[in-house]
């Protein structure tokens, strides 16, 4: 009775031996044709270590390190001078970071890991945690809406930057229409981006990072090419290594069939981990307005476009587009040096009754929520209509004339500092700039005459 019992057991230890024979074998074999460990690259100027990038890496044992070093070293976008590598094996990363902490380095000047297989790949796999493959071994990272190239670390540093504002703008209605995750600079990857089309009925807004690099965040219209051909700059801003660019929400006057939103590096030598992402919102005048009005504190730099010269020593900026109107200007007041950005049109132009009833309802919607007020009155005849806030600063002003209406944002000032920055006042203080066709008109008379509608374009 006893006897099938212990042949069972005996079969099963046999078995259980077997297995672990292999499993045993196996693992040996590994360790025979493989080396397993954490490759540290150093950087930092004159011999001083700044930083540490931290690599977890399997690659087979008649590979040179030095060599896997230099594999390596091409993927870190650090702002210090490679030092040297030291190759740990048989460490993990929490034996790597505490044995670097022995040395003195400090903890926040060392990197986390990122996991690379070089035993199937002479280039390297790059294995996020949880063993999924990262997006730049990844085929399925690449689509016409979505591109993710940058490896672990650098998937981590971009969305760190970009990750809450891309959450923000979803949440406020816009859509995402192209993200890419990818790297910026060096003599070949200059910039990242797409050419896109965009609808007149559509506002778009980018916001993009490069890490490591000063680089220019650009909106560029290829339908339009300037004299020398190279594209329109429907926006232009430069912004700092590791920073969050945002361009302005942009609704073009027309469909444009290729613009090209773009984060532009501006390191020649090497690639920086790097990110841009594009949304789209249907066009609303009110987002569009509260979009000039939040841009008012920083002297409405997200809407400047080249500055022109000006015969009378005022600073005076073409502006981008707002509210579909041609006819655009930013500048700085002579007397009192504010800034403000004015948009006009012809009273008999087919959207000019939309715009006035758009803009009045805007006021009455903003002095609703009991954060603003409003005063309206005629001055030098027009009828102005004016949105302040409670220490009555003036935010923004339309003034309606017999033949223009002029839109007025401006800086913060008191209403009894600034009652003369009309239209018609502001007007004979600076020439009018035609955004359609960028230059500055000859004289004072030929500007006035434009703007009071007596003379034509």
């Amino acid at each position: 009775m006893f006897k099938p019992i212990i042949s069972f057991l005996l079969l099963a230890f046999v078995i259980t031996a077997e297995a672990q024979q292999v499993n045993v074998a196996t693992a040996n074999l590994d360790r025979r044709n493989y080396k397993t460990g954490v490759m540290i690259l150093y950087y930092g100027p004159n011999r001083m270590v700044k930083y540490c990038s931290l690599w977890d890496v399997k690659f087979k044992k008649e590979e040179n390190e030095e060599k896997i070093a230099n594999l390596l070293k091409e993927r870190v976008a650090a702002s210090d001078p490679y030092m040297y590598f030291e190759f740990k094996e048989g460490f993990d990363c929490n034996n790597a970071t505490g044995y670097l902490q022995k040395k003195g380095i400090s903890k926040t000047g060392i990197s986390s890991c990122s996991y690379i297989n070089f035993s199937e790949n002479t280039n390297g796999a790059v294995v996020q945690p949880g063993n999924g493959t990262a997006a730049s071994n990844n085929k399925d990272n690449v689509t016409p809406e979505y591109v993710n190239q940058l490896n672990t670390d650098g998937y981590v540093m971009v969305s760190r930057v970009m990750k809450k504002r891309m959450e923000q703008l979803e949440k406020d209605g816009w859509q995402r229409i192209y993200l890419e995750y990818n790297l910026a600079g060096g003599s070949k990857n200059l910039w990242l981006g797409k050419a896109l089309s965009f609808s007149p009925d559509s506002m778009y807004k980018a916001i993009s990072t490069v890490m490591n690099s000063t680089y220019y965040l650009k909106l560029l219209n290829f339908d339009k090419p300037l004299v020398d051909g190279f594209p329109y700059q429907e926006y232009f801003m430069e912004y700092k290594g590791d920073s969050l660019g945002e361009t302005i929400s942009f609704q073009p006057a027309e469909r444009i069939n290729k613009i090209i939103a773009a984060a532009v590096s501006d390191d020649e030598a090497n690639t920086n981990n790097a990110g841009i992402i594009v949304f789209r919102k249907k066009y609303s005048i009110q987002d569009q307005f509260q979009s000039v009005l939040d841009d008012a504190k920083n002297n409405f730099s997200n809407y400047k476009l080249s500055e022109t010269k000006d015969p009378n020593g005022v600073t005076v900026f073409n502006a981008t587009r707002v509210f579909g109107l041609k006819k655009q200007m930013i500048f700085q007041t002579k007397q009192s040096k504010e800034w403000m950005f004015s948009q006009f049109c012809n009273t008999d132009e087919p959207d000019a009754a939309t715009i006035k009833k758009s803009i009045t309802d805007i006021i009455d919607s903003y002095v609703k929520t009991g954060n603003y007020i409003t005063e309206s009155g005629e001055h030098e005849g027009d009828m102005v209509y004016r949105l302040m806030d409670k220490t009555e600063n003036i935010l923004f002003q339309m003034a309606v004339g017999s033949k223009k209406i002029s839109l007025n944002f401006f800086g913060q000032m008191k209403a009894s500092e600034k009652i003369t920055a009309t239209v018609v006042n502001a007007v004979e203080a600076i020439p009018f700039i035609d955004n359609t066709k960028k230059y500055l008109f000859k004289n004072w008379e030929e500007a006035k005459q434009i703007i009071r509608g007596q003379k034509k374009l």
